[in-house]
Parts: C-alpha cells; structure tokens; sequence
C-alpha cells in the first residue's frame, strides 16, 4: 500500500487555483493523491473532470439492460 502525505502539496495547490471548498474537497484529496501517486482513477462522478488531466480520469457510464 502506498504512503500518503505528499500529496498535500498537490492538494493546497488545487484548492487555491480551482478556488475549492466545502463537498469539492473530499474529491480535491483524491484527485491529489491520485496524482502524486502516479495513477489514474474511475469514477461514475464528473466533477473529477476539472481535478485531474485526461490521461488520470476515466469517467465511467451506467450500464442499461
């Protein structure tokens, strides 16, 4: 399991120029730690869109019967 705390710098960084708080920063952290960590990240929630790059973001869809 990787170590976090570094990503914090990230995190500071995203929160100042995104202008984020409140329920933004629970995603701001994930989205920090996915990129400090190097890896990329699925999610059915879209807001991950402004947090992280194209090649870090997968946005998954809901599957229809």
């Amino acid at each position: 399991m990787a170590a976090l705390g570094p990503e914090w710098k990230i995190l500071r960084q995203l929160c100042l120029v995104k202008n984020l708080g409140g329920n933004d920063l629970p995603d701001a952290w994930l989205s920090a730690a996915v990129a400090q960590l190097g890896e990329h990240l699925g999610s059915f929630d879209r807001d991950f869109r402004k947090l992280l790059a194209r090649g870090q973001f997968t946005l998954l869809g809901a599957e229809r019967p």
